[in-house]
């Protein structure tokens, strides 16, 4: 199975459109469409239906994005422990992120990072500060950029 496929799968089901999908992927629209259409024939089952507004998933697709996200997280995991084992830190840092001047910094932060770690990947995505704590507490984020209170014990905040 290509992982690249199944990321594709993950995005598109996640931000609901092929050319969201393909922003968050640094991906052409027909480059997405091609990975899901090989997707969809590999596994000889629709994922998406196309309408309109955008793409939602079917009763298949929905079935099986827990498990591309769990085999997605997975193989992060592996690539993780493989580096750690010789000493280099890998894997990708899920930043979540509100459209409010964070931006500015943002490019010096992952620049600074990937200095330090050139193997670590940083993916970025933008939602309000309600969504980004909420993907936070469910795993789906490592850190993120919010504005207001936050007074929640089980989260540091800098």
């Amino acid at each position: 199975m290509d992982l690249a496929l199944l990321k594709t799968f993950v995005a598109t089901a996640e931000v609901g459109s092929i050319t969201r999908a393909a922003l968050r992927l640094h991906l052409s629209q027909p480059a997405v469409s091609g990975q899901l259409k090989r997707l969809e024939e590999l596994l000889e089952v629709p994922l998406f239906r196309r309408n309109a507004r955008g793409m939602t998933l079917t009763p298949a697709g929905d079935h099986l994005l827990p498990l591309a996200r769990e085999l997605l997280t997975r193989s992060d995991a592996f690539v993780s422990v493989a580096a750690r084992l010789a000493g280099r830190t890998a894997g990708i840092l899920r930043v979540g992120m509100i459209d409010c001047g964070y931006e500015l910094y943002l490019p010096r932060i992952v620049a600074s990072l990937t200095r330090q770690h050139p193997e670590l990947q940083v993916e970025i995505r933008t939602a309000t500060s309600g969504m980004n704590l909420r993907a936070l507490r469910a795993h789906e984020l490592d850190a993120v950029f919010v504005e207001g209170p936050c007074d929640t014990p089980d989260l540091r905040r800098i």
